[in-house]
């Protein structure tokens, strides 16, 4: 008698992400190192050689990070860009860190790796412009909420009545994450002694 067995294909995530991971920060690191500032970075430098508060309409930040960079060499492109390189790497750790609650750690690394697939994503800080602290603080400040406010899925997979749209059903049936893994990621992003705002089903409320 034939036994069919079906074969799983498991690719090391981690190894792979590692390796993606160190070949476009050599390649950022290079690109940096060779490339002169194009007119925007040339732009903030200069704010940042006379910091004064009536710089009000741009984004402070940018020529902050970009005067503290200039410190370490001054005149170097790569050292006004390093703060940039450091802040726009560690994007993929924020997006495991935002997706492990809700997910588990393979999917989270998978979650990281889709990120270095972006080219945008992958290659930022690679350029020293106003995004890179904005989508740094920005991912980082979601665990940081006084109060957080959900409407997760009403109905357990298989139950009620199973919309036709994918988006409407998404949006009120529970796929992998349960209410538990809803709240467990909620969880994590409402700083101490910050409160959390759940709209949900009476029937469930035990749950929550």
């Amino acid at each position: 008698m034939l036994e069919s067995h079906q074969s799983v294909i498991k690719f090391p995530t981690h190894k792979l992400f590692l390796f993606a991971f160190v070949i476009i920060l050599c390649a950022k690191l290079f690109l940096a190192s060779i490339l002169d500032l194009y007119s925007d970075e040339v732009f903030y430098w200069q704010a940042s050689t006379f910091p004064a508060l009536a710089y009000s309409d741009l984004p402070f930040m940018t020529a902050l990070l970009i005067g503290a960079g200039s410190l370490i060499e001054n005149g170097s492109a790569l050292a006004a860009r390093s703060l940039f390189l450091i802040l726009g790497s560690c994007i993929p750790v924020l997006v495991y860190w935002l997706a492990k609650p809700i997910t588990d750690k393979q999917q989270a690394l998978e979650s990281a790796a889709i990120s270095l697939c972006l080219p945008l994503g992958a290659f930022l800080g690679l350029l020293a412009v106003p995004d890179v602290p904005l989508l740094f603080f920005g991912l980082f400040s979601l665990g940081c909420f006084d109060h957080v406010m959900a409407n997760p899925p009403y109905f357990q997979s298989g139950q009620g009545n199973i919309p036709k749209d994918f988006s409407k059903r998404t949006a009120t049936i529970e796929g992998s994450a349960t209410l538990t893994d809803w709240l467990k990621f909620l969880l994590t992003h409402v700083c101490d002694k910050g409160t959390l705002t759940i709209i949900h089903r009476y029937d469930r409320s035990e749950e929550v």
